[in-house]
């Protein structure tokens, strides 16, 4: 058995350890050259330098002015000079009149199912010799006195054909009594076609609405498009009507 002073003797005085000795050789195997160190350098240097020259600074293409510097000067508007000619257009050149216009966005077949729904509305309501059939050519009248209504507006229907605000292109093509008649019982579909727990508001209208919509999508689409609401004023009777506070025309359909 080796006693206290034979393990001492074999362990040495401990200052040395085999560990760090290791450590130290693979240290001194892996440590790259002092030499090709500084030649890499000197390379690298040489390089930078001969790259330098030829890099060019890119100016920006705006420059900054300061508010202070800025003084507005008064003078008379130029309008730039713009060459239409070269231009493609998609569009006819030929301009249309409104009602080619209008039957592009509203077929002949709509009005005629109109005039059919209409005469069936008014037969179910039993109405007899008080209504006489119409059909599309007078549905295309009764739908143009509305719109030229909307144009010349009069605070009452019936003064379109009073004598003393007599509008000759309404009343010359429709007798009132026929347009309050024809108002009345005017239809685009059969109650009956709708459906048990309907939610479209527009039911009652809608083969106007799709024909519009349909029209409206297969037209040519521009690059540069800008779209817009504008609220119609009304405060009749109607579930789609709105009230917004703060504008102009707060009742309306927008």
């Amino acid at each position: 058995m080796l006693s206290d002073g034979d393990i001492l003797a074999l362990l040495g005085d401990g200052d040395v350890s085999d560990i760090g000795s290791e450590i130290d050789e693979l240290e001194d195997d892996n440590c790259f050259p002092i030499d090709e160190f500084d030649q890499l350098l000197n390379d690298f240097d040489d390089l930078s330098s001969d790259i330098g020259p030829d890099i060019e600074e890119v100016e920006p293409d705006f420059i900054n002015t300061n508010k202070r510097d800025i003084h507005w000067v008064q003078k008379p508007f130029e309008p730039p000079t713009i060459n239409l000619e070269d231009i493609e257009s998609e569009y006819i050149d030929t301009l249309k009149t409104p009602i080619q216009y209008f039957s592009e966005y509203f077929e002949d077949d709509i009005f005629v199912k109109i005039a059919f729904n209409t005469n069936l509305y008014a037969t179910k309501k039993n109405l007899g010799s008080k209504f006489k059939l119409t059909d599309e050519h007078e549905i295309k009248t009764l739908i143009g006195i509305h719109m030229l209504m909307g144009c010349l507006k009069y605070s009452r229907v019936r003064m379109y054909w009073q004598k003393r605000f007599f509008v000759h292109l309404i009343a010359d093509n429709m007798s009132r009594n026929r347009f309050f008649n024809l108002r009345t019982n005017f239809h685009v579909i059969d109650n009956n076609d709708i459906p048990p727990g309907n939610k479209d508001k527009f039911i009652k209208v809608r083969p106007l609405c799709d024909s519009f919509l349909r029209k409206c999508k297969s037209l040519p689409v521009e690059k540069n498009i800008c779209v817009d609401e504008q609220m119609v004023p009304f405060k009749g009777k109607l579930c789609i009507k709105q009230y917004v506070k703060n504008k102009p025309i707060k009742w309306g359909i927008k």
